[in-house]
């Protein structure tokens, strides 16, 4: 479904806005300034070593800073988080064209699909609201995608030769990163 226009055109203006704000250097109250590695190494200390590379590896790829107000990690990680539901979402409109599809796994891919959708939304939110500078909600939203995701990953129990199956895990990996870095800002 398009975006109406008056939509896009608000994206846009807050992108530009917000890429303004960091250019300049407008920085939030009591929101610290670290590398990359201090980011991840403290938002991902009681998980793992592959969730601290993870989180490494996707500031990287999103054009992160190598140091910069943990504001500017947690919104590129929330947009890496946005990007690969978009990828899962494709894959399930791929798997949905199947007409030969049995109704069990149709089924999955459905609630799947209306899954991603919610979690989409949600990490919207989360990127508009720590790009805006309020942190009223996006500790909810964290939690709401994650369930969402997770929702998805248990319908596809009896399917784990999907392809879906293995971008979903990597999807709830990417959420559990972008949760974590937001829980630098909002807690946990």
């Amino acid at each position: 479904m398009a975006m109406p226009r008056s939509s896009t055109t608000f994206h846009l203006a807050l992108a530009a806005l917000v890429a303004l704000s960091f250019s300049t250097g407008d920085a939030c109250d009591n929101v610290p300034s670290m590398s990359i590695d201090e980011a991840c190494d403290k938002a991902c200390s009681n998980v793992s070593s592959p969730q601290v590379q993870l989180c490494q590896s996707m500031l990287h790829a999103a054009g992160a800073p190598p140091t910069a107000e943990v504001t500017v990690y947690v919104v590129a990680a929330a947009k890496a988080a946005k990007k690969s539901y978009n990828s899962s979402m494709a894959i399930i409109d791929r798997l949905l064209e199947n007409p030969l599809l049995p109704d069990g796994e149709k089924a999955a891919y459905e609630l799947c699909k209306e899954r991603y959708e919610t979690a989409l939304e949600y990490m919207i939110g989360v990127t508009n609201q720590m790009s805006l500078r309020t942190f009223a909600y996006p500790r909810q939203e964290y939690i709401d995608a994650t369930v969402a995701i997770t929702a998805c990953g248990n319908s596809l129990a009896d399917f784990l030769s999907s392809p879906l199956y293995a971008a979903n895990a990597a999807d709830l990996n990417n959420t559990f990163v972008a949760y974590d870095l937001g829980g630098l800002i909002v807690g946990k």
